[in-house]
């Protein structure tokens, strides 16, 4: 995956304003996307972290201002995906019925681009002036 950031960049000139990614599993992946130049940036997994980001997304989608092309990986991935609710009212993202052998990474991704877009979209924005 890192090296298709790198690639994107190679072949297209574009690169990533941030990358947020989850922890979980990314040691590899965060050592290479170091190695190339491209900044990361942890996203916890937690309620507290990922509630608002995915509330957003879920407006969003239902909205239509999402495009994925129905890709049918990210349409899996969501059909895949359901929302736990806590006393707070805190969302989370968990798969459906607990399946394991049910994928929700897409939707996931998507929920870490809001909380990037959210931490950033000032920044962001200010460069595009």
């Amino acid at each position: 995956v890192a090296k298709w950031f790198l690639d994107l960049y190679k072949q297209y000139k574009i690169r990533t304003y941030k990358t947020g990614y989850d922890n979980r599993f990314a040691k590899t992946w965060i050592s290479a996307m170091d190695g190339y130049g491209l900044e990361t940036e942890r996203v916890d997994q937690n309620r507290f972290t990922l509630s608002n980001p995915m509330k957003l997304l879920e407006a969003d989608l239902k909205s239509k201002l999402v495009n994925y092309n129905n890709n049918p990986v990210d349409r899996w991935c969501l059909g895949n995906t359901a929302i736990k609710i806590d006393n707070l009212g805190l969302v989370m993202p968990v798969k459906v019925h607990d399946l394991r052998n049910r994928r929700i990474d897409g939707a996931v991704t998507m929920i870490i681009l809001y909380a990037m877009w959210q931490r950033y979209r000032t920044d962001f924005l200010e460069m595009l002036r």
